[in-house]
């Protein structure tokens, strides 16, 4: 059920008087900058945990 839940949360928004809102691939805009950030994240937490071995 949680998957379902984020999914539906995220498309459900207001975002009126957001960033991105009148582009045309927004969406897909917000999904890659998400990504983005778990990845430099993750690659950051392995990076750290490998150095102090």
């Amino acid at each position: 059920m949680l998957p379902l839940n984020l999914i539906t949360g995220f498309f459900g928004m207001n975002t009126q008087g957001l960033p991105f809102n009148e582009t045309k691939n927004a969406t897909m805009i917000v999904v890659s900058i998400m990504f983005g950030v778990i990845l430099c994240c993750t690659s950051f937490l392995f990076w750290y945990t490998n150095k102090k071995k």
